[in-house]
C-alpha cells in the first residue's frame, strides 16, 4: 500500500467522533478505576454479526458471559476484521491504566491473517492502528480525526493478483466485481459463492507470511506484558468450502489454522491459549455462507469459555465458580 502513509483523508463519524476512538475511550474508562472488568473481549464479525433470519440474536460476548457465569464482568471492543494490528494498538492503553483485565480474548481469523486482507486499504486497520498507538503514547484524548485511506486507494488494491484454490487467474478487482454482483440465477449464485470462498481462503500461510509474523509479534508483546490471553479462530463453513473448492480445500484450511494456533502458542510462552474452532461447525450452524447463527455462536462461545477458564487457572486466579459444575 505504497503512499497510504503520507496521503489520507480524515473522516468523522456522524455519531460524534471516530468509532475506534470511542472504543479506545471506553477501554480507558473501564480500566481507569482500580477494579476493572476481569475479561476484555475483542471481536470481529463472528463475535457480533447476527443474521436477520436468526430468531435468537444474542452476540457472542453475551453467550461467553452466560457460559462463564459467576461474578465475571467484561468490556468488549468489536469491529469488522479486527486482528493483531488494531487489537495491539488498543492494548497499549493498558500500559497507562490503573487496573488490567485478568484475561484478554482476541480474534485470529484465518481470513484476517491473509496478505490480501492485510493489504486492504480500510480493513487492514493499518493507518488507524498507528494513529491509536500514537494517541495512547501521547496521552491524548481525541475523539475524531483518525487517518483514513484516500478514495482512490482501492485502485492499487484492485490490481493485485489473487490466489486461487482452483487455478483461476484474476485480480482482486475482478474478484470484487464478482462478489459484489447480484446473481439472477442459481448458476450465477453458485459461481459468486465459489469465488467468494476462494477469495477468503485460498492463500497458503507460511511462517514468512505477513499475517503470521504479525501474530508472532503480537503474542510476544502479550507475553512481555504478562497478559493471559485466549485467541479464538472462528469457524469456517468447511462443508461448503469443500463442496465448492474440492477435497483439498479442507486440508488447506486446517493447515492454515494450525499454523496460526502454533504461532500464537509459541509466541505467548505459556500465557496464551487458542480456541481453534475453525472446523467446529457444520453447514447448518451458519446464517449465511460466512457468519454463524445462534447455534454456531454457542459452539464458538463454549470453546472460548473453556479456554478462558484454563488460562485463568494457569495464571493463578481460579475465578468465579463454573455454573456448569454442581458443588
Amino acid at each position: 500500500m505504497a503512499g497510504l502513509q503520507s496521503v489520507y483523508i480524515r473522516k468523522r463519524n456522524q455519531r460524534g467522533g471516530d468509532p475506534e476512538l470511542r472504543q479506545l475511550n471506553s477501554l480507558r474508562k473501564a480500566y481507569g478505576a482500580p477494579n476493572g472488568p476481569e475479561l476484555l473481549i475483542f471481536g470481529d464479525s463472528a463475535m457480533w454479526w447476527t443474521n436477520s433470519a436468526d430468531t435468537r440474536r444474542q452476540p457472542l460476548p453475551k453467550l461467553v458471559m452466560e457460559g462463564l457465569g459467576g461474578d465475571w464482568r467484561f468490556q468488549s471492543l468489536v469491529g469488522a476484521l479486527y486482528g493483531p494490528r488494531i487489537v495491539g494498538a488498543y492494548l497499549s492503553a493498558l500500559d497507562h491504566a490503573v487496573s488490567r483485565p485478568e484475561v484478554v480474548v482476541v480474534p485470529l481469523a484465518v481470513r484476517t491473517t491473509t496478505t490480501l486482507s492485510l493489504q486492504h486499504p480500510s480493513f487492514s486497520h493499518e493507518l488507524e492502528s498507528e494513529a491509536i498507538a500514537a494517541i495512547v503514547a501521547e496521552g491524548a484524548t481525541e475523539t475524531e480525526g483518525l487517518p483514513r485511506p484516500p478514495k482512490n486507494a482501492l485502485e492499487e488494491y484492485d490490481r493485485l493478483p489473487a490466489p486461487s484454490l482452483f487455478g483461476a487467474r484474476r485480480t482482486v478487482g475482478e474478484l470484487r466485481l464478482i462478489i459484489s454482483a447480484t446473481p439472477e440465477t442459481a448458476w450465477q449464485k453458485a459461481v459468486r459463492l465459489r469465488h467468494l470462498l476462494d477469495f477468503y481462503n485460498a492463500e497458503k500461510l507460511t511462517p514468512e507470511s505477513l499475517g503470521i509474523q504479525l501474530i508472532a509479534d503480537f503474542g510476544k508483546r502479550l507475553a512481555a506484558n504478562n497478559l493471559p490471553t485466549v485467541a479464538y479462530i472462528p469457524p469456517v463453513n468447511h462443508p461448503l468450502l469443500k463442496a465448492m473448492l474440492g477435497e483439498g480445500a479442507l486440508a488447506h484450511l486446517t493447515a492454515n489454522a494450525d499454523l496460526i494456533e502454533q504461532t500464537f502458542l509459541e509466541a505467548t510462552n505459556g500465557l496464551g491459549r487458542v480456541a481453534n474452532a475453525v472446523v467446529a461447525c457444520d453447514r447448518e450452524h451458519f446464517g449465511d455462507p460466512v457468519h454463524l447463527n445462534y447455534e454456531g455462536r454457542s459452539i464458538l462461545a463454549s470453546a472460548i469459555v473453556d479456554a478462558v477458564r484454563e488460562v485463568r487457572s494457569v495464571a493463578g486466579s481460579p475465578g468465579p465458580a463454573d455454573p456448569r459444575v454442581n458443588p
